[in-house]
């Protein structure tokens, strides 16, 4: 795993930040280039810790979650969710006019036109040859929400197409990791999966009293919970 990252970042607000700070300068920069992801006059991006810790292993959730919030309070970077799931909770994040500064102020940041130079391209560090040659071989069609909504009906899978539709195509059809979603069939696959091992894991509790509110409110609570998937 080769890391990129500025060392006058480092040594100003820390290594952890740098290298968190880096990646997330390259997708701003990215989306910037693209259009996309585009809220409140700001370009952003956006991934769950838990989606960071796979990126960087060496890192754990706690020391990823106490990074971001470093950089937000040393003003490199804002929050904020623009998830059109309402129980979807990925943070998004964007930079500061400070942290904007610090980017542009590096001659390697950016390449001409505002795109990402190659050799700090993450997208082309993950992506596996296999991948490469299927992009080089047909450009891969996103699929419509009409689309989504009529394969998952016709499988009986039971999450939200619309949910599925807007998660991959705010993401403009990449995976968290940064791969580009060929296969997205495959990837409902893993939601109706995942939906099932959710309810699966899911232990109700019996009510011993029926009296008592806060009994009552924590099975309605788990009720709303499963009820969102349906």
């Amino acid at each position: 795993m080769v890391l990129v990252f500025d060392s006058d970042v480092a040594t100003k607000y820390g290594l952890r930040e740098a290298i968190l700070f880096q990646s997330i300068c390259y997708w701003i920069t990215r989306n910037k280039a693209n259009e996309i992801a585009f809220y409140d006059g700001r370009y952003w991006t956006f991934n769950s810790v838990s989606a960071w810790s796979e990126l960087y292993p060496f890192l754990t959730e706690k020391q990823i979650r106490s990074t971001l919030d470093s950089l937000i309070s040393q003003g490199l970077l804002i929050k904020g969710n623009y998830n059109k799931n309402p129980f979807d909770k990925t943070a998004w994040y964007s930079l500061t006019d400070l942290g904007e500064s610090i980017c542009l102020q590096k001659d390697n940041r950016f390449a001409v036109e505002g795109k990402p130079i190659p050799s700090n391209n993450y997208k082309e560090i993950n992506i596996s040859n296999k991948e490469k040659e299927i992009l080089k071989k047909e450009k891969v069609k996103s699929p419509t929400l009409d689309e989504v909504t009529e394969y998952v009906r016709a499988k009986g899978y039971h999450f939200s197409p619309k949910d599925f539709f807007d998660y991959y195509d705010t993401a403009n059809w990449h995976k968290a990791d940064g791969k580009p979603v060929l296969n997205w069939k495959q990837c409902c696959v893993t939601w109706e999966t995942k939906r099932t091992e959710t309810r699966s894991n899911v232990t109700r509790r019996p009510i011993i009293d029926i009296s008592d509110p806060n009994t009552y409110a924590n099975d309605r609570d788990e009720k709303e919970r499963l009820n969102k998937w349906d």
